[in-house]
Formats: C-alpha cells, sequence, structure tokens
C-alpha cells in the first residue's frame, strides 16, 4: 500500500510538470519593443528608407449626419533629404480663455449644445411612477417615526400635484427649434 502512494504521488509530480512546461515558448532573441531610451529608436528614423507615395492626395470625409464635411485636395512634396528631425511633444496647460478662443475659432458663435428643460409627457408620467414606487416601497413607518412620514409624505403629494398640473400643458414630443 504504501508503495503504491509513492507511486501515485511521483506520478502527480510528473503530470504537473508536464502541465506546467508545456505550451511554453522559447524565449526570443530579440526585444519586440524597442524602448524610447534607446538611440535604436532614431537609427529606425533615419533608416533612409523610401516610401512610395502618390503625386497627389485626395480624400473626403461626411459625418454621418452629412452636417460636417473634410476635403482634402493636396499635392504631395517629400523632400529630397536622407534626415528628418524628430521632435519630442508633451502635454501642454491651457487656459479657459485660450481654449475658447479654439472652439471659436473652429466653430464660431454657433452653439455647441442647447439646454432643453422642456419636459414630455412621457419624462412627467415617469418622474409621476418613480415617486409613487418610491413612496410605496420607501417610505417610513408612520408608528415609528410619524413626523419624518408625514413631512415626506406631504412633500412627495405636492411634488405629485405638480406634475400632474404640468402634464395636463406638457407636449407628446419634444420638437428641437
Amino acid at each position: 500500500m504504501k508503495r503504491n502512494d509513492q507511486l501515485l504521488f511521483v506520478l502527480d509530480i510528473l503530470c504537473l510538470l508536464c502541465i506546467l512546461t508545456a505550451g511554453c515558448k522559447r524565449t526570443p532573441d530579440k526585444s519586440v519593443v524597442i524602448n524610447k531610451d534607446d538611440n535604436k529608436i532614431y537609427e529606425k528614423a533615419n533608416a533612409g528608407d523610401t516610401i512610395d507615395t502618390p503625386d497627389k492626395l485626395k480624400e473626403e470625409w461626411i459625418s454621418d449626419n452629412g452636417k460636417f464635411k473634410i476635403t482634402i485636395d493636396a499635392d504631395v512634396n517629400i523632400p529630397n533629404v536622407t534626415a528628418f528631425p524628430v521632435v519630442n511633444i508633451e502635454p501642454m496647460d491651457i487656459s479657459q480663455d485660450k481654449a475658447t478662443q479654439i472652439i471659436r475659432c473652429l466653430i464660431g458663435e454657433k452653439q455647441i449644445y442647447e439646454i432643453n428643460e422642456t419636459k414630455t409627457k412621457s419624462d412627467i408620467e415617469q418622474e409621476i411612477l418613480q415617486i409613487q414606487n418610491y413612496s410605496i416601497n420607501d417610505l417610513p413607518n408612520e408608528e415609528t417615526d410619524p413626523i419624518m412620514y408625514k413631512n415626506i409624505y406631504n412633500s412627495r403629494t405636492e411634488t405629485l400635484k405638480e406634475l400632474y398640473q404640468q402634464l395636463e400643458t406638457a407636449p407628446d414630443k419634444f420638437e428641437k427649434k
């Protein structure tokens, strides 16, 4: 019996080793990622490889809603040099005035968004249902805390009255200007 236990233990260890070592791939000789600190990135940039480029670039993109269109019609000029300057770019903090200036330059005086607080009938009905469900499920017990119960009950009743008044004049759907 003891011999069988030892044999099972050795077999378990062998199976475990097979599972752990199976599927392992040899470590690559060369690094896959070029680190920024290495000068290899600059060597790659100065390799002098030529690229096939067209003489002219024409592209056009239109947004899904058709309100925005970008058209490119440009000559492609590649200088006859063997080295290009490599530039380091870092993020820059900008002030609100500068951000506003950039936005005005891009879109002019048009509004980016419009705030509309008009509620439709379905919005108000949803709000009424939420308050009613909240009142049923989460109202404090009247017997244990009568003052809190009365305050919350009165507040929700008043809100429901206002919502029912708004419901009478609310539009069926929101109309964009």
